[in-house]
């Protein structure tokens, strides 16, 4: 019997990709000749289906010093591309890596690949279909990404060469033992063995000794068969002799081989002669003595120190484990027969040593579906097997069933999107887009989908057309995402067993404990590992918890998750709403009997379910995470993946146990378990709505740059992960992004925000930024006592949250309420909502008189100042000077005035007295009438003196208003003489009423001063500079007078 001990977690480790393309000129190459650019072929790109894997596996570099310990390489189906991609868990030296891929000159043989480490370097050998080797020594360093292949040092990093003639003698696969040694094994049955000295020479080509060459041209005589004559089957629709070798393994300088007869082999690596052979028949029944293997190469030997596994995937499929005597004689230890196999068919094996067992990983496969089993073998050679939990089901149909508002819905179809590789999704809105004709490519993947979905519904049945829009975008994910799945390899790295697909990888990591209480139908403490907690009782009540949900119909159950997300409530009167206008109808006597019966089963059953509340948190060991530890590209992507696979399981547990607490009676202790409990189900809920991307940045902000991820703390560390995501500064850093990057397809998430004034900040910010002003307004002055508080108590860790937004977050949470309604109202006035940021700048000035501060308050008054004046209130801007000291009021009266100006309104700043600033206002208006009038604008000019002119009457300065208006009269003069004015009229009236004024005054003193008139450089004219002011009286003025009108 088995346990479900490990799950499966796809990910996607995927790097930028450098493409390489390697020379098609076979014969210049095979000859080292100088190449150019010409013999480089230029590289189409491929579409994703193209993309997909036909053969590949995963490498361990053994060198410990290595910048990365594992590469995974895959080939292309059209057999011509070969993508090479390091696997890094840990980063420590945060280095940027690259993916290689190389563009063959011919297309590869699928199985005759051959990956190795070679020291600081990757060596691999690609054997064509037309028998060209191509070899490629990469340093590791060429897979950082400001390295590159330079075409100019071809040869020192890839050679072209033909060793052996493979038309005559055809390969079945090839595989490296050493830098410098492939063993080809071939279809008639033969061994090659090509080695080479050094990393830069040929390689040379030794046959094993055997007669399997010769045997293919031993012909019966006279239609008789003779005994010699070679036997044969169908391998992938090629003719290959039942003495070729599927598999083989090295022990120390012997090549150990199995072949399709059942034979195992030893031959010596140093002299290619044949030692001993042996035929596992001896160890199988009689019947299935004739039967030979069908599958095509592969791993079907494992070989730990002298410990030999041989798999046997024929008849009552096993696996055997042999001692290898000094001798080459085997003894078999042990058989083990797997457990339900019999429907799949064998893939690959890896035996490997963990600690001081055996560990052997099993893989079949069916119609791209795959089934895991790994075994421990003890020390007593007795075998534990366990395999993978089933992948989480993902059915949108059903999920949304009940949504009744469009954009919850979009939020969730998108949400659940995310289990689909993005290339998938991509694909299938390509294909979307062509049948609309719509052009999306400038708009970012979720906004494209949900721009995509919408404008395929039907508006007459928006809801449930835009339901049915979605169902089908799934389908069509699911079903592309099958083609991704087909296992093509299978290794361990870091003691982790990694499954390369056709597209992505599969990790195999252990079950966490939520997955164990899943998957298991009985569970042992040592499965569990809390010392405290009864393994056996625990099983029983998990199970009934987690079909607990089952008694509720789904419309109900959502409706309980929608009130327990929506928001904040008091627990109790929440509990009494949900139970009495949700659940009660369901809840009969015979349920609560069997709830009670279940949760008395035994005497424990009150500390396990507490033990189940707090099993999302619970640390059983001290965990420390090693933190500033940068992801690798596999590191980060197994985390969040692993992350949110538990998640999905924790869910379904949380869920079980909020709607017992919902059933049973109301009680102080059961309202404690639903606070809980809606904490953690809310906190789950965001975490699996926020995209992966945003999750994994979140957990390097959090962790210093990253976190040591390795298999043995893999739970542990999700376990502090989940612990971290409790806590407030997770959804304050969450919507802060989406601010930052105005994702407002995902504002749905502030539900989860917490009651706090850091909340409201972020709730008024996404206000503000999706254009409601007003709403924000509101938020932003009712919450403000809570706002200025947080800042007051914010943490570090808060303000770290907030950084995205920090350029806004800096300018609200402040202390001072004056401050802060200052600070809103440059945010607002930033954002053009003018008449709010007005009444946000008042709030301010009236905060400021109302906690009797004494500070200076001219920032306060020229804000106020400058948003009246472009609202045109004139009133509150003339009165708002009024309150500034003197010496800040000379650049506002300037704007004033000039406002006034560009209104076309300058006639009513006689409206607004300025008192002792009189004299700014009067020579503001005075330059305005200069500058006019000299650059020959008369008519305008004399709107202004004529208000300088009705100032200075209201001053009583008669001789000023005299000046003013007589200035505009010596300009016009000066222009009529240069024929660029010619209103006699208009100078005329000016002269009566400067005559009528000065005879006002008394006759000593009716006089003014006339200052010099220079429009143009004259020749003979002295520069204005150099002409003086002089005094004219009244009786000049009245020859000037008659003068004009004569």
């Amino acid at each position: 019997m088995s346990s479900t001990s490990f799950v499966e977690i796809a990910v996607h480790p995927d790097l930028k990709t450098s493409t390489v393309a390697l020379p098609h000129s076979i014969n210049k190459t095979l000859k080292q000749h100088s190449l150019s650019n010409a013999d480089f072929p230029q590289v189409q790109p491929l579409e994703f289906e193209q993309h997909l894997a036909v053969s590949g596996d995963v490498v361990d570099l053994k060198a410990q010093s290595a910048i990365f310990n594992t590469v995974s390489y895959k080939l292309v189906a059209d057999g011509y591309r070969l993508t090479l991609t390091p696997l890094i868990l840990n980063n420590p030296l945060d280095l940027t890596f690259k993916s290689l891929c190389f563009v063959l000159p011919q297309k590869a043989r699928p199985n005759c690949i051959a990956v190795t480490d070679a020291g600081a370097a990757v060596s691999i050998n690609i054997l064509t279909t037309e028998n060209l080797l191509i070899s490629l020594n990469l340093p590791l360093d060429s897979f950082l990404s400001q390295e590159t292949l330079s075409p100019v040092t071809f040869y020192n990093w890839c050679q072209y060469s033909m060793p052996y003639s493979f038309d005559v003698r055809a390969p079945l696969f090839m595989r490296s033992i050493d830098p410098q040694t492939i063993i080809v094994a071939l279809q008639d049955g033969g061994l090659l063995k090509m080695f080479k000295e050094n990393m830069e020479d040929k390689f040379l080509v030794v046959p094993f000794s055997d007669t399997s060459y010769f045997n293919q041209f031993r012909l019966p005589f006279f239609g008789s068969k003779r005994k010699d004559q070679t036997e044969t089957v169908v391998l992938d629709n090629e003719r290959v002799a039942v003495a070729a070798a599927l598999d083989f393994a090295v022990l120390e300088n012997k090549l150990v081989t199995l072949s399709i007869d059942k034979t195992i082999r030893f031959w010596s690596l140093e002299t290619g002669a044949m030692e001993r052979e042996l035929s596992l028949n001896e160890f199988l029944p009689q019947e299935l003595h004739p039967v030979h293997f069908n599958n095509p190469p592969t791993r079907l030997l494992g070989l730990v120190g002298r410990y030999l596994a041989v798999f046997v995937p024929i008849g009552e499929t096993s696996l055997k484990l042999f001692s290898v005597e000094q001798d080459e004689s085997l003894i078999l230890l042990n058989e083990y027969v797997p457990p339900e196999v019999d429907r799949w068919v064998f893939h690959s094996m890896v035996l490997s040593k963990m600690e001081l067992n055996l560990q052997v990983s099993l893989l079949w496969s069916l119609h791209g579906a795959r089934y895991v089993l790994l075994g421990q073998i003890d020390d007593k050679l007795e075998m534990r097997w366990a395999h993978c939990a089933p992948p989480l089901a993902n059915n949108l149909a059903q999920s949304i069933t009940f949504f009744d508002d469009a954009s919850l819905l979009n939020s969730h179809c998108m949400q659940l999107l995310q289990v689909y590789d993005e290339h998938v999704v991509e694909k299938v809105l390509s294909i979307l887009e062509k049948k609309y004709n719509l052009e999306t490519s400038v708009i970012p993947l979720p906004e494209k989908l949900q721009h995509v979905i919408t404008h395929g519904s039907d508006p007459q049945d928006y809801l449930n057309s835009l339901k049915k829009q979605w169902v089908k975008f799934d389908n069509a994910c699911k079903e592309l995402s099958r083609q991704l799945e087909p296992s093509v390899g299978m290794n361990l790295v870091d003691d982790m067993l990694v499954i390369m697909k056709t597209h992505g990888l599969s990790v195999i990591v252990p079950s966490s404990p939520f997955a164990l209480i899943s998957y298991n139908d009985s569970l042992s403490n040592a499965d569990l590992q809390y010392s405290d907690v009864n393994a056996r009782d625990l099983r029983p009540l998990a199970k009934y918890v987690l079909s607990f949900v089952a008694k509720f119909p789904q419309e109900v159950v959502f409706k309980v998750v929608q009130r327990v997300c929506d928001g904040p409530e008091a627990a109790e009167p929440q509990m009494n709403t949900i139970f009495q206008e949700e659940l009660s109808s369901f809840v009969d006597e015979a349920m609560v009997t069997e709830l009670l019966t279940a949760l008395n089963a035994s005497k424990d059953t009150m500390h396990l379910f507490e033990f189940l509340i707090n099993l999302s948190t619970l640390d059983n060991v001290g965990y420390v995470p090693i933190k500033k530890v940068r992801f690798g590209n596999l590191g980060g992507t197994l985390l969040v993946s692993s992350l949110k696979n538990n998640l999905l399981l924790q869910k379904q547990l949380i869920l079980g146990l909020l709607l017992i607490v919902l059933t049973v009676d109301i009680n102080p202790q059961m309202v404690n378990y639903y606070t809980e409990l809606t904490k953690l189900y809310r906190c789950v809920e965001l975490s699996l709505q926020v995209p992966s991307s945003l999750l994994l940045g979140h957990l390097e902000d959090v962790f210093e740059g990253g976190v040591m991820v390795r298999a043995n703390n893999l739970n542990h560390l999700l376990t502090h992960i989940f612990g971290l995501l409790l806590q407030n500064t997770f959804v304050y850093s969450i919507v802060a992004k989406l601010v930052k990057d105005e994702r407002f397809q995902d504002a749905h998430l502030v539900k989860y925000l917490p009651e706090t004034g850091i909340s409201n900040i972020l709730k008024g910010l996404i206000l503000l930024k999706t254009k409601q002003g007003k709403e924000a307004f509101e938020l932003f002055t009712s919450k403000a006592d809570q706002i200025t508080q947080a800042a007051k108590t914010a943490s570090a860790a808060e303000k770290k949250a907030l950084q995205p937004v920090s350029d806004y977050t800096n300018l609200i949470l402040v202390d001072s309420k004056t401050d802060y309604f200052y600070d809103l109202s440059t945010l607002f006035q930033s954002k053009q909502f003018d008449q709010l940021a007005l009444k946000l700048a008042l709030k301010a000035l009236a905060t400021k008189t109302e906690l009797k501060d004494i500070s200076d308050d001219q920032a306060i008054l020229l804000k106020v100042f400058q948003l009246a004046l472009k609202l045109q209130e004139f009133e509150l801007a003339h009165d708002t000077i009024l309150k500034m000291e003197r010496k800040y009021r000379k650049h506002p009266i300037k704007q004033f005035v000039y406002k006034m100006f560009q209104m076309n309104q300058i006639p009513k700043i006689l409206d607004y007295p300025f008192n002792e600033d009189a004299d700014k206002v009067d020579d503001l208006i005075y330059s305005l009438g200069e500058s006019s009038a000299l650059n020959s604008d008369l008519k305008t000019s004399l709107k202004y003196y004529r208000i300088c002119y009705t100032l200075r009457l209201k001053q009583g300065d008669y001789r000023a208003a005299v000046e003013a208006l007589y200035r505009f009269n010596t300009i016009g003069l000066e222009l009529m003489k240069q024929n660029k004015f010619n209103d006699i009229k208009l100078i005329s009236d000016n002269y009566l009423t400067i005559l009528n004024l000065l005879y006002t005054l008394e006759e000593d003193d009716r006089w003014i001063i006339k200052r010099p008139v220079q429009l143009v450089q004259t020749a003979g004219l002295q520069p204005a500079e150099e002409q003086k002011s002089e005094l004219v009286y009244s009786s000049d003025l009245e020859k000037e007078y008659q003068s004009l009108t004569t």
